[in-house]
């Protein structure tokens, strides 16, 4: 007792409350160290802890100093000792630094070295973050014995201050020999609080703890009208054999788990690497609006959450999974399972999202995500809240399976992709609502509960924008689009979530049309379309303009005339080059020639004579061209000026700034020009999404590498294209420039909502006068008439709206079903024997329509004998695992030596091996036809192909 912090009389409440500082600091710190340092680490501390081989991450080795009382809330100088060990003198910085802000040396430090009055297993103040402490103190406590959890409430009564209804009691706080001995994280729930005569939740203790005593309050008494589950309970209707196969839950009181969050807590996990410079860390429970925004989904509404970019949607969505699936269990007593979905559009959103629900006391065995590797079904067997992208899930529900009725809560992140054919639309139209039609029944029946979180529904193309939402509810089939509307919840939202303090669009003069590095490539252009007497409508360096030329490089190439596509390619590369010039810098328009310069012309062993006239005519100009790259200078180019002054104004504060970009290439060249200006403080860096690595496309690995150092400061200017607009894991900025970069409307809202930051600015530069600044102003516009419409949703009588939605979903399955129709009985005109495919590379024969089979749904694969005498298989590293097959490598013409496609080995059916085409570089006559069709899809061409599963 006299170590404890109750009985020190020199500990305050905000002294104690720095254990809570201190973790959430070692948490951010241990983010920043990798495996090898890791182990370096274990190294060190071998000998002082046991069983060191357990230790996996920073976080556990941090977790074991913190809980055996090698480092606490007033000593980290083993910190110090480990960091200056492995040569980290960058974090040993950090360390003292949280040292001389944070922590009082005169404080009395606590005792860890009397067991028989601290029980460490099952100490609070065990480091394993904000919220995955309760787990771990939940996990601990099992142990306890039987009197230990019956035991009197007078003991833990003696050591609780007086209640105060606004005040948030710390845990920290509690006796430590009470709370080890006796208490239990399982005793805290919620009680209600009144607000201006509103219910809100603030944490407290529930004191009757034994058994045979029901809590007095859990989620259902918050509010009368909140009741998810109906009065006769849980309504799911499982499939037995389908969920037996995982182990019974312990029949335990589940509901008793405390859901805390952190002030910080966000889309984008942000509980977690928040400084402790923007504000007390205080832990508190849901924040007001998010409260509002869960209560639908707690009542087992099917509901659509819009709510801006950074204001903790999917930790919204945490808090109504880990309920629902509570009083599931509650309910079932642990019996049945609860199976949640959570579907994401882009691949590496799936382990971000998952870091979201880690937040939620979700036992150990709970959380799963699928990847290329992972048994779909039995994954979900296994684990009750899965995450994975929506065509995995189509795929598995087409496979027959799994069942959409297996299923109980399916959460669709950046649902407004849920339209035409996406993935989630497929989800929705060909499983969800067909099986709605099927067996029709009052409300939602054995169908699973939808959830879909979105910071924009946008306008889509109806003439009303109200159009587009009760569309939206119709394919997710919700009857309601929860957002934040009422004062108090704004209010709430704007504290957590503050207002730009700048936004607008720059627009300025483009660069001089007389430029010499311009003039000189319009002559090379001109030149070429004088020869072949080609004529275009729009300007060089326009998209109209690169449109022109690429259809007529594929009309060339059907009609197998190879010098005109030839020509075209390259001026393809010349308005690229123009169009790169004008954005950027002349080195960067030169860059363009210099990278696609060597996959201009269809290749053969020998060059045709009009590829040798093309190319002299470029080697003619490449010098000057060199020359005026080499003598510009900034103002050249008053868009790239622009992007220079405002880094120079905005990067004069301790700061982190995003910059968007149209392309990939754009990214290097942007990265390249700010790296030059060396701006002081500005460590600037590029991240892009998945694809060839001749395209400058980075992996998954590579991102989460990029989004580290920019969360620690090592990187703080970010310079990415939209796989940064949508969904990824960025931390708050206080600037984010778009460069000529516009999109939709949903884009805009989600590129200015990167910048969440208290002041934060929002610039959108364009050339003056360009369609992208009238693109942007549309947008605008269409943003307010999104949020009109949602008003005018709100206002609608509930049982109109419902028949509306009604009315919508009838329409849309009927076209729904007449196109199924129509596509499963296609007319094929054409017999696969009168087709023969040839390579676009060197025109020549590949094989005949009856040699292609279809593989794995999507993969079409060559199968004759011949064509494996015409290529050669060349490996691409390391053979790749995915779920139904490995990539060992590549096939590749003899003739032109271009890439056909991957070979693949599958791991079911008959064939084994199959050499995939790709469309791209496959073209074929029918019945021996001169001229040669382009496919641009697999799916859509005139011939029936046979099916191997």
């Amino acid at each position: 007792m006299a170590n404890s912090p109750i009985a020190q009389s020199s500990l305050s409440l905000t002294s104690m409350s720095l254990t809570t500082d201190l973790r959430k600091f070692i948490l951010k710190l241990s983010k920043e160290l990798s495996d090898d340092e890791v182990e370096d680490m274990k190294f060190l501390v071998d000998g002082r802890l046991d069983d060191v081989n357990s230790i996996k991450t920073a976080r556990d080795l941090f977790g074991k100093l913190f809980k055996i009382g090698i480092i606490w809330d007033t000593n980290v100088d083993m910190l110090v000792d480990l960091l200056t060990g492995i040569d980290r003198e960058d974090l040993v910085k950090k360390v003292n630094s949280f040292k001389e802000k944070n922590i009082d040396i005169s404080t009395e430090p606590r005792s860890f070295e009397t067991p028989a009055d601290t029980d460490l297993d099952s100490s609070p103040s065990a480091l394993s973050g904000p919220n995955d402490m309760t787990a771990d103190v939940a996990r601990h406590n099992t142990s306890m014995s039987t009197n230990q959890l019956n035991m009197s409430t007078s003991t833990l009564e003696a050591h609780i201050p007086p209640y105060d209804p606004g005040q948030r009691i710390p845990l920290d706080v509690l006796n430590t020999e009470s709370a080890n001995s006796s208490f239990e994280l399982s005793h805290v729930s919620t009680l209600p609080k009144e607000e201006n005569g509103d219910m809100c939740v603030e944490p407290s203790l529930d004191l009757e703890i034994q058994d045979s005593i029901q809590p007095s309050l859990s989620l259902l008494s918050l509010n009368e009208d909140i009741n998810p589950f109906g009065p006769n309970g849980y309504t799911t209707r499982y499939d037995a054999e389908f969920f037996t196969s995982r182990t019974s839950y312990p029949k335990t009181t589940l509901g008793a788990k405390p859901i805390i969050l952190s002030d910080y807590s966000s889309d984008e996990s942000e509980s977690l690497e928040d400084s402790s410079d923007e504000g007390d860390s205080t832990k508190v429970q849901l924040r007001l609006y998010q409260e509002y925004l869960a209560k639908p989904s707690l009542r087992k509404e099917n509901t659509i959450v819009c709510c801006p970019t950074g204001s903790g949607k999917t930790l919204t969505a945490a808090y109504i999974c880990f309920k629902l699936r509570e009083e599931a269990m509650m309910m079932h007593k642990g019996e049945r399972h609860f199976k949640t979905i959570f579907i994401v559009c882009i691949v590496n959103l799936k382990e971000q999202q998952m870091d979201n629900f880690k937040l939620m006391p979700f036992e150990d065995d709970v959380l799963a995500m699928i990847d290329d590797e992972s048994d779909v079904v039995e994954v979900i067997k296994s684990r009750d809240v899965v995450f994975m992208t929506a065509q995995v899930l189509v795929n598995t529900l087409k496979s027959g399976r799994l069942k959409i009725t297996d299923l109980d809560f399916i959460i669709i992140d950046e649902c407004h992709h849920t339209t035409k054919g996406h993935p989630y639309n497929v989800i929705m139209q060909e499983f969800y609502l067909q099986e709605k039609e099927r067996k029709p029944v009052s409300g939602r029946g054995s169908l699973p509960q939808i959830l879909g979180l979105t910071a924009s529904l946008g306008v889509g193309k109806n003439e009303r924008a109200i159009d587009h939402c009760v569309t939206m509810c119709a394919n997710l089939d919700c009857n309601s689009v929860t957002h934040v509307r009422e004062k108090k919840y704004l209010d709430d939202l704007k504290m957590f979530r503050p207002s730009l303090q700048i936004d607008i669009i720059l627009a300025v003069p483009g660069r001089n049309s007389d430029d010499p590095f311009l003039t000189t490539i319009q002559h090379l252009m001109t030149k070429i379309c004088q020869k072949y007497k080609f004529s275009c409508n729009h300007e060089e360096g326009t998209e109209g303009y690169e449109g022109w030329s690429v259809g007529l490089k594929k009309d060339a190439e059907s009609d197998r005339n190879w010098e005109h596509a030839a020509a075209a390619s390259y001026l393809i590369m010349y308005t690229r080059t123009i169009e790169t010039t004008k954005q950027l810098r002349r080195i960067d328009g030169l860059r363009v020639i210099e990278e696609e310069e060597g996959e201009l012309c269809p290749k053969r062993k020998a060059p045709g004579v009009w590829d040798n006239e093309l190319r002299q005519s470029l080697e003619e100009q490449k010098g000057n061209l060199e020359a005026f790259s080499d003598s510009e200078i900034d103002e050249a180019n008053p868009m790239i000026k622009k992007l220079k002054d405002l880094l120079e104004d905005v990067c004069d504060r301790d700061f982190r700034g995003l910059i968007l970009a149209r392309t990939k290439a754009y990214t290097i060249a942007l990265v390249d020009y700010i790296k030059g200006l060396q701006i002081p403080r500005v460590r600037v860096d590029r991240i892009v999404g998945k694809g060839q690595a001749s395209d400058h496309a980075q992996t998954d690995k590579m991102q989460r590498e990029l989004l580290k150092h920019f969360r620690t400061g090592k990187i703080n200017v970010l310079v990415g294209t939209d796989v940064v607009q949508e969904g990824l894991d960025i931390p708050k900025c206080n600037f984010v420039i778009r460069y000529n970069f516009v999109s939709n409307e949903i884009g805009s809202v989600q590129g200015k909502g990167r910048a969440r930051h208290v002041d934060s600015q929002c610039y959108l530069i364009v050339p003056k006068g360009s369609t992208n600044e009238k693109r942007e102003n549309a947008n605008l516009l269409k943003v307010e008439q999104m949020e009109a419409a949602l008003k005018e949703l709100d206002n609608k009588d509930p049982d109109v709206l419902k028949r509306d939605i009604l009315r919508e979903q009838d329409k849309m399955m009927e076209e729904y079903r007449n196109k199924k129709r129509r596509n499963e009985d296609p007319l094929y005109k054409i017999k696969p024997e009168s087709i023969t495919l040839f390579h676009k590379g060197c025109n020549k024969e590949l094989c005949k329509g009856t040699d292609i089979l279809r593989k794995n749904t999507c993969d079409y694969i060559c199968v004759s004998d011949n064509f494996l005498q015409k290529i050669s298989l060349e490996p691409r590293g390391k053979a790749k695992q995915f779920r139904t097959d490995t990539h060992i490598g590549v096939s590749v013409c003899n003739s032109c030596h271009m890439e056909l496609g991957p070979v693949k080995e599958y791991k079911y059916g008959d064939r084994r091996r199959g050499h995939v085409l790709s469309s791209k570089i496959v073209m074929y006559s029918i019945d021996g036809e001169d001229g040669l069709r382009h496919i641009k899809q697999w799916s859509k061409i005139p011939w029936m192909v046979e099916e191997e599963q």
